[in-house]
């Protein structure tokens, strides 16, 4: 009885040594406990991450590739950077304007239009956003990846440009790069309500291109390479570009004309029973007029010239000539128009009919001046079939010189007769050596715009 009460006191004594043992590091959950013997060895109970000479115990273990590890791994991007910058244009790619960090360009020469900055980035940038700022009217565009963006007439542009490396930005950036450009004004349409218009800028003004073409709705075209070209920002351009035509001196006649057939079907303004023309040419300086000339007006969708007859079903024409009968300077301002008749009566002679333009004030003959941009409007309003109330008005520099009521362009109606063309027709005519220019002499056009309303002299 008393070895068993001895056994007992003795087990009890041990349980509570151990209990006491186990107790001594009650806040470390994270030891090690595989036998009553290993308990004893104190090296057991440390926790297992100081048992790594190298860890550091301030920070918590992580498993790889968790979430919170991987938000702390910084992204390492290698020369993330904004390069150069170009002004595109949308309708035309080809036309392209490198703009340098730090340097105000002005653009003389742009198209209108949409336009877009395009940038050379580097290859491992994700995004690119863009910010516009129009100085000129204090405008500052809110940050957009879709470089989209459209002059207005002239103003000093701002654009900022920052490529990320991924899509969300919150990564890596490269340092913003910041282009000021000013552009300068084009020549604007006059009228919202314009049918056409012309001015040789940039994307419409490259001659015997398909895009010249397609702008200008060309049906047809003579024209020798070596008598017209586009002049840029000369003192012969009006508001940038204009067409100059060379005239070779002792020549005449349709072999050395330039000549333009503008389809308004092509264009897409549709067949009409009137039209308003506005152009401004420019005579320049040295100018021989000798005895007479031609330059631009309208047409039936078929056209009637050179002396051919005017039936009255097969079209009809409406032109701006210079014209006295002998040399003289400076040559007297009129109109020559193929039609059917005038005041009751049935055209009979091969050539036009030549409309002076006078003066309403003193009726006196108007003329075109020499080396000076000149605003020329025609307008032409047909006839009712079978009645000799066809209109035709023309103005000189807003002027106006000539105001018919009385004409017969046809005497049918259909498509042949309806305004229809642009006749972009400049030539010396004549017969002989004497109707020649004595020298070479050129002339200049530009902003040509058609309307159903009357446009003006404003560019």
């Amino acid at each position: 009885m008393a070895k068993l009460q001895v056994f007992k006191l003795a087990f009890l004594l041990s349980l509570s040594l151990l209990f006491f043992q186990n107790c001594s590091h009650p806040f470390e959950p994270n030891f090690t406990l595989n036998s009553m013997e290993e308990s004893s060895d104190s090296a057991s109970l440390i926790p297992e991450s100081e048992s790594d000479p190298k860890a550091d115990s301030s920070i918590p273990s992580v498993t790889p590739n968790s979430p919170s590890q991987a938000s702390q791994t910084p992204t390492v991007v290698e020369k993330l950077e904004v390069q150069s910058l170009y002004l595109v244009s949308k309708n035309d790619l080809s036309i392209q304007y490198k703009l340098s960090n730090l340097l105000q360009v002005d653009i003389t020469d742009w198209a209108r239009g949409i336009y877009y900055i395009k940038a050379d980035v580097s290859d491992n940038a994700a995004l690119v956003e863009f910010t516009f700022n129009n100085i000129k009217n204090d405008e500052v565009n809110p940050p957009y990846t879709s470089s989209e963006f459209e002059p207005s007439d002239g103003g000093v542009y701002q654009v900022r440009v920052v490529a990320y490396a991924d899509k969300e930005k919150s990564g890596a950036a490269s340092e913003a790069k910041v282009v000021q450009f000013s552009v300068k004004a084009a020549p604007a349409s006059p009228k919202k309500d314009l049918l056409f218009f012309g001015g040789y800028e940039s994307n419409e003004g490259v001659l015997n291109s398909s895009t010249f073409d397609k702008h200008w709705g060309l049906l047809w075209k003579r024209a020798p390479t070596s008598h017209h070209e586009i002049v840029r920002n000369s003192e012969n351009a009006f508001d940038g570009n204009s067409l100059r035509i060379k005239y070779p001196g002792k020549t005449l006649g349709s072999g050395v004309r330039v000549n333009y057939g503008s389809d308004f079907k092509k264009l897409g303004i549709g067949l009409r029973e009137s039209a308003y023309l506005r152009y401004y040419v420019k005579f320049n300086k040295g100018w021989d007029w000798a005895i007479t000339g031609k330059v631009p007006g309208l047409g039936g969708y078929k056209t009637v010239s050179g002396g051919d007859a005017v039936s009255g079903k097969d079209g009809w024409s409406m032109r701006f000539v210079w014209y006295d009968g002998e040399k003289v300077d400076p040559a007297i301002a009129s109109l020559y128009a193929y039609i059917a008749g005038k005041g009751g009566v049935r055209k009979t002679s091969k050539y036009g009919y030549v409309f002076r333009l006078k003066d309403p004030k003193t009726q006196n003959p108007m003329s075109f001046p020499v080396d000076k941009w000149t605003c020329i409007e025609l307008y032409v309003q047909l006839n009712e079939v079978g009645k000799y109330n066809g209109v035709v008005k023309a103005w000189i520099d807003g002027v106006l010189g000539a105001d018919l009521n009385d004409l017969m362009y046809r005497t049918v109606d259909n498509e042949a007769n309806k305004v229809g063309r642009m006749m972009f027709s400049t030539f010396f005519g004549g017969g002989n050596d004497n109707f020649a220019p004595s020298r070479d002499v050129y002339a200049s056009f530009d902003n040509f715009a058609i309307s159903e309303t009357r446009i003006g002299c404003s560019k």
